[in-house]
């Protein structure tokens, strides 16, 4: 009996492995910002920018990594996950975009000390953020520029960016979302630049 029992205790053991070593492991994701080196457009006098509240819908705001499958089914993959909250991987990301796309040295990711003077601060509410079943992803967002004491916003606009991943791996999904963040970054930088240009004209 007593046999029995360690060949039973080794069996649940093995079995119990086995399980462990078929379990796929997770995967892991973030975002990329654009080359540091990118050629910057001429300089302006921006000042501080601050970057965020980041808005997400609550489908998008978990781990996993979503996909849409048809117009109204989502599919979450348990192994592909972003390495953390996908809405601090946004706000950072174009934090940095933004440095490199005005460019400015002065950027802020909120909430920010209340000390920090910020001179432009840059609200985004994304409606869509994911990669359809053919890998194509689409960014759809309401952004808004706000410019301290100003009565009103410098600009507001929609936009909707949609970049081809080339493949339907995860890799290649995380990939297209960088560069559809890269495009909005890029409106967001040209509209502020646009704003610092305007205000040293009328301060001359």
């Amino acid at each position: 009996m007593r046999h029995l029992s360690t060949l039973s205790l080794v069996g649940v053991v093995l079995a119990l492995l086995a399980g462990c070593a078929a379990a796929p492991s997770s995967r892991f994701y973030i975002l990329s910002p654009v080359p540091a080196d990118a050629t910057p457009p001429a300089r302006v006098n921006a000042g501080a920018v601050g970057v965020g509240p980041i808005e997400l819908p609550r489908y998008l705001d978990r781990p996993q990594i979503a996909v849409r499958n048809g117009p109204y089914e989502i599919s979450y993959s348990e192994t592909h996950r972003w390495a953390e909250a996908l809405q601090d991987i946004i706000a950072g990301v174009l934090a940095e975009n933004l440095a490199v796309l005005v460019p400015t040295d002065r950027v802020a990711v909120y909430p920010w000390a209340r000390s920090l003077a910020i001179d432009y601060q840059v609200v985004v509410d994304i409606s869509q953020f994911e990669a359809d079943a053919r890998g194509n992803v689409v960014l759809s967002a309401y952004w808004k520029l706000y410019r301290e004491g100003a009565p009103e916003t410098v600009a507001m606009k929609k936009a909707t960016i949609t970049e081809t991943a080339g493949g339907k791996e995860y890799r290649d999904i995380v990939a297209a979302q960088s560069r559809a963040l890269a495009g909005l970054s890029r409106e967001i930088a040209a509209a502020i630049r646009a704003a610092a240009a305007s205000r040293q004209e009328l301060l001359k």
